[in-house]
Parts: C-alpha cells; sequence; structure tokens
C-alpha cells in the first residue's frame, strides 16, 4: 500500500485517525516504529531518520506488518524529508508509512507525490440527544465527583480505541460548554479538563497503557 500521510482537523482529529488507521491495518502498537524529535531539539534532522530508518530491516516475527510512523512531519528538515524517500519510495516488506502534519501543502512535492493523502475536517463527531446528555453526566463525574467515581467511570476506557474514540467525542462537548455561561471556578475546572484531555490523548497516542493514563486523569485534582 502507497504511504499515507493524513492532515487537516484538528491534533486530537489527526491523533484519532492515526489510531484507526493502525488498528484498520493490523498494526500493533509493538510494531509501530516512532519518528520523534528530541526534547531538547526543535527539529528532526537527517541523522535521526537515517538511524530511525535502520530498523525497519528488523521485521516483526511472522505475519506481522510493522509501520513506519512519524506524527509531526512539519518539524522535518528539508534534509531529514529527503532521507526519507527512498523508504517512502519503496517501503520495506510488511511496513507501512504513516505521516500526519497539519498542512500537506508545507511537505515537499516529492513527498506528497509518493503518498495517499487524507484530509480531515475540522468537525465534531455529531451527538444524539442521550450522547449530549452522557457528556453532561460525564463532566459532572469528572469535575464533582469523588476519587472512587471518577475511576468506577473510567475504567470503560482501558483499551485503547474507547479511550482514544471516548476522548475525540468528548472533547468537543468540553470546548463548547466552555463557550457558554458558567460560574468563573466551573470555567478553570473545564479549562483544566481540556487540557488533561488533550496530553491523554497525546500519551495514547504515543502507546502508554491506556490504565496509567485514565488514573492520571482521575487522580488529577481539578
Amino acid at each position: 500500500m502507497m504511504p499515507l500521510i493524513i492532515t487537516g482537523g484538528s491534533a486530537n482529529d489527526r491523533a484519532y485517525a492515526i489510531q484507526e488507521t493502525l488498528r484498520n491495518w493490523g498494526v500493533k502498537p509493538l510494531y509501530t516504529i516512532r519518528i520523534e524529535k528530541e526534547e531538547e531539539k526543535l527539529s528532526i534532522g537527517a541523522e535521526d531518520i537515517r538511524e530511525t530508518l535502520s530498523h525497519l530491516s528488523l521485521l516483526p516475527p511472522g505475519n506481522e506488518n510493522q509501520c513506519l510512523l512519524i506524527p509531526d512531519m512539519d518539524i522535518l528538515t528539508p534534509q531529514a524529508s529527503n532521507a526519507l524517500l527512498k523508504t517512502i519510495e519503496e517501503p520495506p516488506s510488511r511496513t507501512f508509512v504513516l505521516i500526519s502534519s497539519t498542512n500537506a501543502d508545507t511537505l515537499l512535492p516529492t513527498i506528497c507525490s509518493r503518498c495517499l493523502i487524507k484530509i480531515l475536517t475540522h468537525t465534531a463527531i455529531p451527538l444524539t440527544q442521550e450522547g449530549e446528555k452522557e457528556c453532561k453526566k460525564n463532566l459532572s463525574i469528572l469535575t464533582s465527583g469523588n476519587l472512587k467515581e471518577k475511576l468506577t467511570f473510567l475504567k470503560k476506557y482501558l483499551k485503547r480505541e474507547d479511550a482514544l474514540l471516548w476522548i475525540h467525542t468528548f472533547l468537543p462537548y468540553l470546548e463548547s460548554q466552555m463557550l457558554s455561561p458558567h460560574p468563573k471556578n466551573t470555567l478553570k475546572q473545564m479549562a483544566k479538563l481540556t487540557k488533561i484531555l488533550l496530553v491523554s490523548q497525546d500519551l495514547l497516542s504515543r502507546n502508554i497503557h491506556p490504565i496509567l493514563v485514565m488514573d492520571t486523569i482521575a487522580y488529577t485534582n481539578l
């Protein structure tokens, strides 16, 4: 299959689309090779790319597939992008290539011409009346519930795909509530919860175990 670029939408939209794509491809988290910048660096250079690509020759056992994942293509230097060209043009056996970018127009044309491009729109999953009631109940538990109530509620999302889907659905509702009249303290709680969920979504996309992520949400004092 041709390499895939996921672009557009929000960071949350792209993270969810990445997880959904990996699931559809049948790639396990263990066999997802990520290209990410080191904390002290502002970009990803050609040497970082070459070092990561050297691991692709170590194929998973049996018939398992692997994926080269670049969750933030925007921070690659032009030299790093060029270092990727051969792999994108001819991926190794049983290897998928998945790229995420805020805007594909900023990528090298030589990269885009070798990939399929999936453009996301910044739209929330439509909520039914029951779905909105459920989100309202979730918000009440997370902002006003005790620790036991939070842990019990979050136990429903101990599978990665379930957790990502919940965050993807709940965040737009939470953001819409922040635009509505609420007491100042409530707005502060919702703002803090929004930040926590965005971090949680990122941790889930980095293959951090969902139990650890859900516990972090539960134990955070809003």
